[in-house]
């Protein structure tokens, strides 16, 4: 004899209400996770920003440094140019290329690592940093992208120095290292 299945008026009802509960469920994870990747985001902005301002800040330090320490070891150095000779010279100069007036040869380049000092690169979102020797004094500026975080991040870094030593106009912060 065949065995039969017992059916109720209710089955179709439960499978009904099953579905109904398994759809919810799939509703309120979706939801969380949602919250938690927005959170994520939230998270991952900051910690660029703490990230950048800390490697911003590092390199003005190492770059005011090396410049000082360039007149300070070098005080007969002569740029070639009437501006604060003892340093390195130019206008609108990549950072990375400059020199140190007065070095030896072997020496001469500030980043070569001669004294144990490399220039890191500068986070994504900036430009390299440039350097300029002239009437007004000796200044490094660092230009950002134009991005909300990048310009919140020049701020925070500027808000460190005097208004004398940094200044922000745009997306671009300048920071005086000799001031005529």
């Amino acid at each position: 004899m065949p065995r039969r299945r017992l059916t109720s008026a209710l089955d179709g009802k439960q499978k009904g209400f099953m579905l109904a509960y398994v759809m919810l469920m799939i509703a309120v994870v979706s939801i969380a996770m949602s919250g938690i990747a927005f959170m994520n985001k939230g998270m991952a902005s900051k910690s660029y920003m703490d990230d950048a301002k800390n490697v911003i800040q590092s390199q003005v330090g190492t770059i005011r440094g090396q410049i000082l320490l360039c007149g300070l070891l070098y005080p007969s150095g002569n740029n070639a140019t009437t501006f604060n000779i003892k340093y390195p010279g130019g206008s609108a100069v990549n950072v990375s290329a400059l020199t140190c007036p007065g070095s030896p040869a072997a020496n001469k380049s500030l980043w070569t690592g001669g004294n144990g000092t490399f220039l890191s690169p500068v986070p994504s979102g900036f430009t390299g940093w440039v350097y300029t020797n002239d009437a007004a004094g000796i200044k490094v500026v660092l230009t950002s992208n134009g991005g909300v975080l990048e310009n919140n991040v020049l701020t925070s870094v500027a808000a460190k120095f005097t208004s004398v030593e940094a200044n922000i106009v745009g997306n671009v912060m300048t920071i005086w290292i000799v001031k005529s």
